[in-house]
């Protein structure tokens, strides 16, 4: 950013220079320096279209659902070229509008495309717009095309993150595991937990609070940890460590965090995590359709996706049995199908007070850059339980005799979850 920013400075009119900013600010998240730059060159850019696309982006991170169908729509029918705007679209509800063009995605012929980027992109948009259609057998179809390709363009990253559990268990095993008291007052919630696991939407009911503000998915915490671990004096404070000069509680929802669970519970005062979890199945899908613009690489293979949940599971599993009243799991099946009893039952642990918006989250802006940044704009529903039913094609050759599936069935036993019988 920085770069891209002095460059502008010496050369204005480097070609793309300002279009690449505008994507640089919607990627860390700074989406009203980005928008006000992506208007400002939406009418002198060549590639007006390109723009258009982002200005989509931008929006739907901002969920301003009526600007981000207009950009589609301009996109699109300036230039059908535009394979990453047929995505967008694809997590559109459809309307007569809308269906026009999603019926010339599906015309579009992936096998013609030179890029393996478009084509991932063109695969997963006829993916969704056939399931939104309930063609499941025709999603799964594209959806297995999408993730195949995917795979070849960023091989998974499973191991990385399971040698790095393996790193921070070791390390962690040195921390001084003593009996811990709970504080009354609470300036730190951690929420954890697999990609697509209902922590957007958590995040957002908790943040209808005023005196709680969202970070969104930071590194706050590893850079803690690796500036902890190398002073001689460990007396220093998480809050000025990040630059948090008010009381208001923060969350963060670097949901891999739960890596780091031990470090967090001992060394960052008033501190509480919770984990959320969902049906390992329906989880595993949503994670296999997500359709990642960066990290979680591993969702292009279920089988690595079992490995990661099995993995999150142990570990939140041994840190939850050693603190009890630190670490908190809710269900996110039981969260959209009783959402007034389980988001008492959480403000009751947090030592809040209840009030009514916690209901309506929907009805309170804010930026989103997470892949639920859809989903998230709705009131809490239960439209997505058991979704991986529609997908037993795609299951099937991990349902039978499957230890990973058996372990993770075991640990979640006390959710009741609906899984097949191994």
């Amino acid at each position: 950013k920085k770069e891209t920013k002095l460059a502008l400075a010496i050369n204005p009119k480097i070609e793309n220079g300002y279009y690449n900013l505008a994507a640089i600010l919607q990627d860390a998240g700074e989406t009203d320096e980005a928008l006000r730059i992506a208007l400002e060159i939406r009418d002198k850019y060549t590639d007006s279209a390109k723009v258009e696309t982002l200005l989509a982006n931008i929006y739907m991170s901002k969920g301003d659902m009526n600007n981000t169908k207009t950009a589609i729509l301009n996109s699109l029918n300036k230039d059908l070229n535009q394979y990453k705007c047929h995505f967008l679209m694809s997590l559109l509800k459809e309307d007569e509008k809308i269906k026009v063009l999603m019926d010339k995605t599906l015309e579009i012929d992936h096998n013609q495309l030179l890029s393996d980027i478009n084509k991932v992109d063109i695969l997963f948009a006829k993916s969704n717009i056939y399931h939104s259609r309930k063609n499941f057998i025709e999603a799964s179809k594209f959806l297995n095309l999408a993730n195949k390709i995917k795979q070849k363009i960023h091989p998974s990253d499973k191991d990385l993150l399971v040698n790095k559990s393996i790193k921070l268990d070791q390390e962690n095993k040195l921390i001084n595991n003593k009996e811990l008291s709970i504080e009354e007052s609470i300036n730190n919630l951690f929420i954890v937990g697999m990609p697509r696991c209902g922590s957007t939407l958590l995040e957002s009911i908790l943040t209808t609070n005023e005196k709680i503000n969202g970070l969104g998915e930071t590194l706050n915490v590893e850079k803690f940890y690796n500036e902890f671990n190398s002073k001689s004096d460990k007396k220093f404070n998480f809050n000025e460590f990040i630059g948090i000069k008010n009381n208001n509680t923060i969350i963060d929802k670097q949901l891999y965090n739960f890596m780091f669970a031990g470090f967090i519970i001992n060394n960052i005062k008033n501190s509480r995590i919770i984990h959320c979890l969902r049906n390992p199945l329906d989880n595993i899908l949503s994670i296999h359709r997500a359709n990642f613009l960066s990290g979680n690489r591993f969702s292009s293979s279920i089988e690595d996706c079992f490995d990661i949940y099995l993995m999150h599971l142990k570990i939140i599993t041994k840190y939850k049995k050693r603190y009890p009243k630190h670490i908190y799991t809710i269900c996110y099946d039981n969260l959209v199908l009783q959402p007034e009893k389980e988001i008492k039952l959480l403000v009751n642990w947090l030592n809040l007070k209840w009030e009514n918006c916690y209901l309506e989250h929907h009805k309170f802006s804010r930026d989103v850059q997470t892949a639920s940044k859809i989903q998230v704009r709705s009131p809490i529903n239960s439209k997505s339980l058991g979704n991986w039913k529609n997908y037993k094609n795609i299951f099937q050759p991990y349902l039978k005799e499957n230890r990973k599936l058996s372990e993770i069935s075991d640990l979640t036993k006390e959710f009741k979850f609906d899984l097949p019988l191994i």
